[in-house]
């Protein structure tokens, strides 16, 4: 780590040392033994849109064109098209050419100008493999003798940088072998480590070697989609295959695969179980960032990479913690995965364009990292199994002796056990005799707690039977108040008066709605109690043409806060009070005034009126045979009884007279419990 560290600070510090001709210029190339990189050469310009063409390119005016800062061109992550222009003296007696060091890039197309004429390239991953001028993975464009202007115009879908070497043929081929040696190395390392490690998994059948197999392959396809190798070797035909997604995919599948071995490696699940259960997650991420770069979302590149540094060190440091541990196979994985993090980082580090690509680790860290790490790791492995070996051995040893001091003490537990036989046998006497009154205390115990649960289930069945005569009582109420009400629309009918049957039977239905609903719940809010009363009160004021007006007073508190009310329980006293009070009164208009008030945390409802008095209505009952007196308030007096005796609160009726000072009338006094609002229907 040190060692990385230091070489970052070196790698940064590298990347603001200036070169000979200034940024933009123009480029002489006169060694023709050498080559050159073109970064600080190049004037940039970049075309959100993708659409322009040469023609449009050629006719912008120079300022528009930035002078490039970078020795190694990098252009993070765009899907802009950039555009690359190059004045070029060639002092060489020999033909130039330019080599991308990128072997993935999506699409380059060249256009060069000089005295011969002008020659243009259409090359890339997505472009036939035919249109390279070397049908290698690298991608050379021939320059000719003397061109003099440059336009190069690149695209990718995701990070890229784009380093361009200028030269002639020698230095080119000599860069190409050089190159070509070097992957072949990295790529036999891997493969060797694969076939052996994959031998290990068929005999022993431990997924570690599997996983260290599938991830060691993954690695070495992402290094051969890297390095342009699976469209020069496997898809030369097919350039749809070099999509970028199909690459990011196996760069997220082998992380994935590193996770997978690297915990069943080290033992994570049971060294540090807590980080094990953080890398599933981190396995589960990567697979959720796979499926974003599929769907093509540009996001998925800016969450992998910081995840896959964030990763690598979490990888590193869970080596660290199970070697101190103890775990000694740990020694070769801290090795050989310093070695890759140290390449890998290097390389992800200069894609983010935090260190250069012109140094040696940055561009071939990745492989190099890959390979050591191959190399390093198969030797874990093998130390793994020699561990196993031993730790076998010393099993089997340790088993050896354990089974002889068993023997030893079998023989000397019998002997003790001969003589405890007898204490035993006598203990066990008493344990029986023990037992047997203990078992007689919990038969005991066990009738009383029968009749505890026979005298509940009494009371439970008489709370049962308590809501059921409530339930059918309240079921009562609603027959009787449509069978007054049918009465009235009967008067109308009868007296042949349509428009007022009319809008009488609108308020009805109104009213018809609201009791079915509110008949549904044992408690209803208090302001949907007084509109339903409203409703049953105009439509007896209809009836009665208009006889005597109401009032209703109610407390704001009882309409701000969620309080509740039976439904139908203050309906009877108010009919009571019309049909057999203000109904017969013919001196004066008849008043009614109902108020509901809240006095020391109980709900007090009155209802009064000016009418006949209780006294002169049961006179006219008398001299009419057939009325009878009121039923609902006789079935709510028997409401508010089992409510009383459910809830143990008292629900209380007072009727007072008026009567005196030239006063007739009646004023009813009902105290309820103040009761906050509910949801539930009637059972």
């Amino acid at each position: 780590m040190r060692l990385l560290i230091v070489y970052g600070i070196l790698s940064i510090m590298g990347t603001g040392t200036p070169l000979a001709a200034q940024p933009g210029g123009k480029l002489v190339y006169a060694d023709s033994q050498s080559l050159l990189e073109l970064g600080r050469h190049v004037r940039i310009y970049k075309d959100p849109s993708a659409t322009l063409n040469i023609d449009q390119v050629r006719r912008l005016p120079d300022s528009l064109f930035e002078a490039s800062r970078q020795d190694v061109l990098n252009f993070g992550l765009t899907r802009a098209r950039i555009w690359l222009k190059v004045t070029l003296q060639n002092q060489a007696a020999e033909p130039l050419y330019l080599l991308f060091r990128t072997q993935d890039i999506n699409a380059v197309d060249a256009y060069i100008t000089g005295p011969a004429g002008s020659s243009v390239f259409h090359t890339g991953t997505y472009r036939p493999f035919r249109n390279r001028y070397f049908l290698t993975n690298s991608v050379v464009l021939k320059l000719g003798d003397a061109p003099t202007d440059i336009y190069i115009a690149v695209q990718e879908g995701s990070r890229f940088h784009f380093p361009i070497l200028l030269g002639s043929i020698q230095p080119i081929v000599q860069h190409q072998y050089r190159e070509t040696l070097f992957n072949g190395a990295i790529l036999g390392i891997m493969l060797v480590m694969a076939f052996i490690n994959f031998c290990i998994y068929l005999m022993l059948r431990d997924r570690t070697y599997l996983f260290y197999c599938c991830y060691v392959l993954t690695s070495g396809l992402m290094f051969m989609m890297y390095e342009g190798l699976t469209y020069d070797l496997f898809w030369r035909s097919f350039p749809w295959l070099n999509d970028d997604r199909f690459s990011f995919v196996t760069r997220v599948l082998t992380f994935v695969f590193g996770i997978l071995f690297s915990t069943r490696f080290l033992h994570l699940d049971q060294y540090l179980p807590r980080l094990n259960q953080f890398f599933k997650g981190v396995v589960g991420l990567l697979l959720v960032v796979g499926f974003l770069k599929i769907a093509n979302l540009s996001v998925a590149e800016t969450i992998f990479y910081p995840l896959t540094l964030f990763g690598l060190v979490s990888l590193f440091t869970a080596g660290v913690l199970t070697f101190r541990a103890g775990y000694r196979p740990a020694r070769y994985y801290l090795v050989g995965w310093g070695l890759y993090i140290l390449g890998a980082m290097s390389t992800i580090l200069a894609l983010m364009d935090v260190l250069s690509f012109k140094y040696l680790l940055t561009a071939y860290g990745y492989a190099s990292g890959a390979a050591c790490e191959a190399t390093v790791l198969s030797f874990a492995l093998a130390d793994r199994l020699n561990s196993f070996r031993k730790e076998n051995l010393r099993s089997q040893q340790l088993a050896i002796a354990q089974l002889q001091e068993n023997e030893r003490l079998v023989r000397e537990q019998n002997r003790l056990l001969e003589e405890k036989v007898a204490e035993r046998t006598q203990a066990l006497q008493h344990s029986v005799d023990e037992l047997e009154l203990k078992n007689a205390e919990i038969l005991r115990q066990q009738s009383e707690l029968e009749e505890v649960r026979l005298k509940n289930l009494r009371a439970e069945f008489a709370r049962k039977l308590a809501r059921i005569k409530l339930k059918s009582l309240r079921d009562q109420m609603n027959p009787h108040f449509l069978f007054n009400c049918m009465n009235t629309i009967e008067a109308y009918i009868i007296e042949n008066r349509p428009d007022e049957a009319t809008a009488f039977l609108q308020k009805f239905s109104k009213l018809i709605r609201a009791t079915l609903e509110n008949s549904l719940y044992e408690s209803i809010p208090i302001k949907s109690e007084i509109e339903a009363l409203n409703l049953y009160i105009q439509l007896e004021e209809a009836r009665v043409n208009n006889r005597f007006s109401h009032t209703v007073d109610v407390s704001p508190v009882l309409l701000e806060q969620p309080y509740t009310i039976p439904p139908l329980l203050l309906q009877p006293y108010v009919e009571n009070a019309i049909l057999h009070g203000l109904r017969h009164k013919r001196d004066t208009a008849g008043q009614l005034r109902i108020g509901l008030s809240v006095q020391d945390q109980r709900l007090i409802c009155t209802i009064e009126d000016n009418g006949i008095g209780r006294q002169k209505a049961a006179e006219m009952r008398t001299s009419r045979p057939g009325k009878s007196q009121s039923l609902g308030m006789k079935f709510t007096g028997e409401r508010m009884a089992v409510m009383s005796e459910i809830s143990a609160t008292r629900y209380e009726v007072e009727v007072i007279d008026l009567i005196g000072n030239g006063q007739t009338g009646t004023k009813v006094i009902l105290t309820l419990p103040l009761l906050r609002q509910t949801e539930t229907p009637v059972s």
